[in-house]
């Protein structure tokens, strides 16, 4: 089979991150978006599979891959649908817990975003069901991503695999094109903020700085740590939230910041929280990574409460 024609396109703020951080070996798996779903009785697979074909049809973020230009720069390179074969796979297996196991295995598998497309099916069959496991790159998703994409799987299905789409272009906005109008909107802001920042970490930098190994607790975890409130607490949490008109994340952003402080003794920390971007209405059912990381500076001063904090 050829192989497809790409096209480059422009990438987001987002995607050059996750490029980057590629290029330095930080992202074995741990950008990984998993999602699995099991379905009770039959599933015609050879149907789901055109199901499948129809994501990477309406959404041209799935079909993206980033590498380098001629000058060492990230670009996009959007797949064209003719010659390109999807990441379909099937497998049959005795019960559902190995079918779990099966998928759990398979949304582990790290991608190579210069090469890989940024998403992939697994479908495992079992005598009484099917386990379905699809893993996307977090550089063409984000969690409202998957909303879209569990509806459009499901309303295709039902409908026997029919891939509606918008014949002018213009009625369906591609992900690459927020991007391009990002970089157009945002340029000068951009390029101020990349001077600021290689100013400021330009005096940490010398000829011993290296980026260290990712850790294999970090690659097993994938940076979750999972944690649980006892009922007296989250009960009290609710009634502070409440009482206050504050949410339980700035609750546990404060915890966060004071317990850092004390620990390192400093009066002051950064901590990055991730964010949506999602507001303009044409970005409602686009696939594409639209999070962000805002960075909170949390102030502790010996005499404050945690409630002024």
């Amino acid at each position: 089979m050829d192989n497809p024609r790409k096209t480059s396109v422009h990438i987001s703020s987002n995607q050059r991150r996750f490029w980057t951080l590629s290029q330095l070996g930080m992202d074995d798996g741990a950008y990984n978006v998993p999602l699995i779903i099991a379905v009770e009785g039959h599933l015609d697979k050879s149907l789901f599979s055109r199901v499948f074909r129809g994501l990477f049809e309406r959404h041209g973020a799935l079909r993206t891959v980033i590498d380098a230009d001629g000058d060492g720069n990230p670009v996009g390179f959007v797949n064209d649908l003719i010659g390109l074969e999807l990441p379909f796979e099937e497998e049959i297996v005795e019960g559902r817990d190995e079918a779990i196991n099966r998928s759990q295995a398979f949304v582990k598998r790290p991608f190579n975003i210069s090469q890989d497309l940024p998403a992939r099916c697994l479908v495992t069959t079992y005598p009484e069901g099917t386990v379905i496991a699809f893993t996307f790159h977090h550089h063409a998703v984000d969690e409202a991503s998957l909303s879209i994409i569990v509806e459009e799987l499901s309303t295709s299905y039902e409908e026997g695999g029919v891939t509606k789409i918008a014949e002018n272009s213009e009625d369906n906005p591609e992900y690459y094109d927020w991007a391009a109008w990002q970089d157009e909107e945002f340029k000068d802001d951009i390029q101020a903020a990349l001077t600021r920042t290689l100013n400021r970490i330009s005096p940490a930098v010398d000829e011993n700085f290296r980026i260290g190994e990712v850790g294999e607790d970090h690659q097993a975890g994938i940076g979750v740590d999972v944690i649980s409130i006892p009922e007296g607490l989250h009960s009290g949490m609710l009634d502070l939230t409440r009482s206050q008109g504050i949410t339980p994340h700035s609750i546990f952003t404060a915890a966060l910041g004071m317990t850092l402080n004390s620990i390192s003794g400093a009066r002051a920390c950064l901590i990055g929280c991730p964010v949506s971007q999602r507001n303009l209405e044409e970005l409602t059912s686009m696939v594409g990574c639209f999070t962000n990381t805002m960075i909170l500076s949390i102030t502790c001063n010996p005499d404050m409460t945690g409630k002024e904090l």
